[in-house]
């Protein structure tokens, strides 16, 4: 609605949308700034019409001021951030009264300069505390993305901070492609493996079998992390310790059903035991009898015919 009324030169629409818009004033602000940066003429006609008062808006010389010098500012704070240097940044952006989110744009976002310049940990908190992101889960040159970035640099301790902030370690990249995707095919290992797992990856979709692949390409070192960071995990060792200090006595019957039931976690398919055979991967047919949660005659039976 804000583009409509720029484009249209309707300033009054434009007036009224300001003041009912119920964000605070600086999203407000880097909501107007974004729209006139990429527009070229209304930019022009804004700053006309601001100068000589025609619109009440509360839009003061500083804000004209980084709207015009745009490109020269943000060639300055990038340079702050290659430097590492939070406290010449902060006091730019205060003498400026710059929002640190000016900075980014269709084709250039601080985060992802900072996280490709190998920032410290600090300056990429400082700009997720300053910069307005709705969300930390979006794709850059159409195939990558804050935290893919991070965890391809297995920079874990950064990883965290992204997650804290929202990142999602199931973000679809491109369409249907996840960031375990784009992990895998780039020097994917234990340590990358390890780490997604314990941050809630979905294993399998329609588009991506993580474990299928695995098997195909004989990484079964892998492929028997997954399971036994999957199965009998912490939230798992953490109750039978709760069984055991609390003096609770289980049946066979119960705690049988209790493996069970965490065995379930992962349901291996058909598909993975048919790529295991078709590649003579014996380990990972081994790996994946051992798991099944049906009866190991089911599993024979099927593998024997």
């Amino acid at each position: 609605m804000y583009r409509k009324a720029i484009s249209n030169k309707n300033y009054k629409a434009l007036q009224l949308l300001y003041r009912f818009d119920k964000r605070d004033i600086n999203h407000r602000l880097d909501k107007l700034f974004k729209l006139l940066n990429s527009d070229v003429s209304s930019q022009m006609e804004f700053i006309k019409i601001v100068k000589n008062k025609m619109v009440k808006l509360p839009i003061d010389d500083y804000f004209l001021t980084n709207l015009q010098t745009i490109e020269e500012k943000r060639d300055i704070i990038k340079n702050m951030i290659v430097k590492d240097n939070i406290n010449e940044l902060d006091g730019f952006l205060k003498e400026h009264h710059f929002l640190l989110s000016y900075y980014n744009n269709s084709s250039r976002d601080i985060l992802m300069d900072a996280i490709n310049n190998n920032v410290s940990y600090d300056m990429i908190k400082f700009i997720l505390d300053h910069c307005f992101y709705e969300t930390l889960n979006y794709t850059v040159q159409f195939y990558n993305s804050p935290l893919l970035s991070v965890l391809i640099k297995k920079d874990f301790k950064v990883a965290d901070l992204l997650l804290k902030y929202g990142a999602d370690i199931n973000y679809k990249v491109f369409f249907n492609d996840r960031i375990i995707y784009y992990l895998y095919y780039r020097d994917f290992n234990s340590k990358v493996l390890k780490y997604s797992l314990s941050h809630g990856l979905i294993l399998a979709d329609d588009v991506f079998d993580l474990p299928l692949n695995l098997i195909e390409n004989q990484q079964n070192d892998l492929l028997e992390i997954i399971f036994k960071y999957c199965i009998y995990d912490t939230d798992f060792i953490q109750t039978l310790l709760h069984i055991y200090k609390n003096n609770t006595s289980l049946s066979y019957k119960e705690l049988r059903n209790m493996i069970y039931n965490e065995k379930k976690k992962i349901r291996i398919k058909s598909l993975w035991y048919d790529t295991a055979i078709n590649k003579e991967n014996i380990d990972a047919i081994k790996i994946l009898v051992q798991h099944d949660t049906r009866k190991y005659f089911k599993a024979l039976k099927y593998l024997s015919g």
